[in-house]
């Protein structure tokens, strides 16, 4: 079993209309605990990876400079 995760992120306006949709997977490097006892202190590494990348496609989007 190598450990994955998918995530799914939607961004509204005030109004409820969408403007922005993203959907990122990644799975696990192989320094990442494997097996099927994963918690979630042992994604942390998948999830700020993936994090990262969506603020910067947001403020691409936005024509701001990241952080």
């Amino acid at each position: 079993m190598v450990a994955e995760m998918t995530a799914e992120f939607e961004v509204l306006d005030p109004t409820g209309r969408r403007i922005a949709a993203a959907t990122a997977t990644r799975k696990g490097e192989k320094t990442l605990k494997q097996g099927s006892q994963i918690t979630w202190e042992d994604l942390d590494a998948i999830t700020a990876y993936w994090a990262s990348g969506f603020r910067r496609r947001l403020d691409e989007a936005r024509g701001v400079a990241g952080p």
